[in-house]
Parts: structure tokens; C-alpha cells; sequence
């Protein structure tokens, strides 16, 4: 039995539309209600329930530009200009506190010779794994520590290294405000990734995450991208293309587009279109405060899985 619309939700859009008279509504937050109401999928009838609420009401809404599936839901059901906004600021994990300990007990490991301080060293990088939280998932018992003490060593030292170098976002993004210099910077060394990393030429490019982050502003990496940003450096003819897309993506990092869309939209003005993605990812997402278009080949599988067979086309 289908159940109908509550009332008390239709004379809330009901008082907005014809006693506040307001000229269209936003939706803030991911997700609202409204397009999320019973009904079919997608070429909903004015009458179906996700529309029944609006009556002829624009709807404006600001999304995240990484959410672009429950985006093109707000969009096809909700009958919404979608607005992107930025994702917050990202950099990499970095280590801190017990694990910071552990790789330097790791990089001691390595140059000790075999003998009891090598073996001790051994035994307390055992019990820190063994005992820390953070690892739960790491795959070593005690057993298979003192079976093979090399590729625990070795294993250990490539799950810090990986959780050192994953993707943390910074807080939230505040909406038309583009983030500040040093989130700006790591979240265009997150977008840059770990070729560029290569191209420096670092004595040691794979550690370059794995200081206490605390002190990241004062790594090789942060340095050079600093003094990219902020002047022009002479640099080797292999990094002046990193330095170039550095800038390009410093740049596109800039918010102000977002509130400007939602002033076009509110003025029933056009409003340009752009993709969605992971800004780590894929890197042509910003600048952010067009419609947040779905991703090509997203879209396209979408339209694949959701249009009809042909013989039931003919057939129709």
C-alpha cells in the first residue's frame, strides 16, 4: 500500500511558496528529503512526490563536489541546479606519536648489525605493532614475527610508509572561502601526487611524509612549493612543468566561484558546467561553483544500466 506524502511536510513547501512567496528555495547539506521521496527513479511527473512538494519552485543546491552520485539524485529527482563546492583542504596523514617511534626503531633495524641490540630492536618493534590500534589489520602475529623476522621488518615498514601517505582532509570548507595558504599548499601536493614527488629529486622522496606532520612546513617538498607559489624561483628545466601545474591548481583552489553561481542561479542566470570527482583524483574538478556534472564514464554506465533494452524500445 503506498503511503501518501505527510501533510505536515507538504505545508512547510506549501507556506514557503504561497505565504513567504519566496522566488526559489536551497538546499544545503548532503542530502536533504525532498528528492529522496518515493516514486521512480527518474522522469518523475509533476505530480509524483519528490515534485509535488516544490509546485514551480527553483530549487538551488549546494554540493560537494565528490558526492556526484547523490548529486545527480538531487538533480534528477529534485529537480536541482547543483552548485559544486569544494571538498576541505587535504594533505598527506603523515605519522605522529607511537608510530613515529616505531619507523625510527624500523630505520635503526636496518642498520644494526645482527647480534642482541639488533635482536632487542626487533622484539620492541614486535610488541609496538602487537600493541598498537592503529595496526589492527596488520597481519602479523606473533608466530609469523618470529618465523620471518626480515618480512615483518620489511612489512611494517611499508604499512607506515602507506598510512604516512594517505589523504586526510583538514576540518571542513566554509562555503566561498578559499582555504587558507598552507592547506592550499598541501592540498596542491596531494593533487600534484607522487611522480612530482620523483621529479625533485629528493635523496630520500619515499620518507617524505613519514615526519611528525607537525613540522611539515619545514620538509624539502613544502619549501619548494612555497617559494613556487609565492615567487619565481630558478628551477631545473624537469621541474618547471610541475611548477607550472602547481601554480595551475593553486589557482583553481580559489572559492570565489561559489558564491557567485549560486548569485547567478538566484537571478535565473546561466550557470556554467563542470565534472565531479575526488579532487585527488581527478584533477580538473576545480575550479568548483558550476553544476556538477556527472562524471563521463559514471554517466555513461548510468544511462547504460538505466535505458531500456532495445527490443523492449521496439516493442514500446
Amino acid at each position: 500500500m503506498r503511503v501518501p506524502v505527510n501533510h505536515y511536510y507538504l505545508a512547510v513547501y506549501l507556506w514557503v511558496r504561497e505565504h513567504m512567496q519566496a522566488h526559489a528555495v536551497m538546499h544545503f547539506g548532503t542530502h536533504g528529503t525532498q528528492e529522496w521521496m518515493p516514486g521512480k527513479e527518474r522522469g518523475l511527473h509533476a505530480e509524483d512526490d519528490s515534485l509535488l512538494a516544490l509546485g514551480s519552485l527553483p530549487v538551488i543546491y549546494p554540493y560537494i563536489i565528490d558526492n556526484v552520485g547523490e548529486a545527480t539524485q538531487a538533480k534528477r529527482r529534485g529537480r536541482a541546479v547543483i552548485i559544486s563546492h569544494q571538498t576541505p583542504p587535504f594533505r598527506a596523514a603523515g605519522l605522529y606519536g607511537e608510530l613515529i617511534d616505531m619507523h625510527n626503531l624500523v630505520h635503526q633495524w636496518e642498520t644494526l648489525e645482527p647480534g642482541e641490540v639488533r635482536s632487542h630492536t626487533l622484539y620492541q618493534l614486535r610488541d609496538a605493532a602487537l600493541a598498537s590500534e592503529v595496526l589492527l589489520d596488520f597481519p602479523w602475529d606473533a608466530a609469523r614475527i618470529e618465523s620471518d623476522p626480515e618480512g615483518f621488518v620489511m612489512a611494517l615498514h611499508d604499512e607506515l610508509h602507506d598510512l604516512a601517505d594517505l589523504a586526510q582532509p583538514i576540518g571542513l570548507h566554509t562555503f566561498g572561502e578559499t582555504p587558507e595558504p598552507f592547506a592550499r599548499a598541501t592540498t596542491v601536493l596531494q593533487m600534484l601526487g607522487p611522480d612530482f614527488l620523483q621529479a625533485l629529486d629528493l635523496e630520500d622522496a619515499d620518507e617524505v611524509y613519514t615526519d611528525d606532520h607537525a613540522v611539515f612546513s619545514e620538509s624539502p617538498v613544502y619549501v619548494w612549493l612555497d617559494a613556487v607559489l609565492n615567487g619565481e624561483p630558478q628551477l631545473p628545466e624537469a621541474q618547471q612543468p610541475w611548477a607550472d601545474l602547481a601554480r595551475l591548481y593553486a589557482a583553481n583552489l580559489d572559492a570565489g566561484g561559489e558564491l557567485a553561481s549560486v548569485r547567478r542561479a538566484l537571478r535565473g542566470r546561466h550557470v556554467r558546467t563542470g565534472i565531479g570527482g575526488v579532487p585527488c583524483v581527478f584533477r580538473t574538478v576545480f575550479p568548483v561553483g558550476g553544476i556538477c556534472m556527472d562524471l563521463i564514464q559514471a554517466h555513461y554506465l548510468r544511462v547504460q544500466h538505466g535505458s531500456p533494452a532495445r527490443r523492449l524500445w521496439l516493442i514500446c
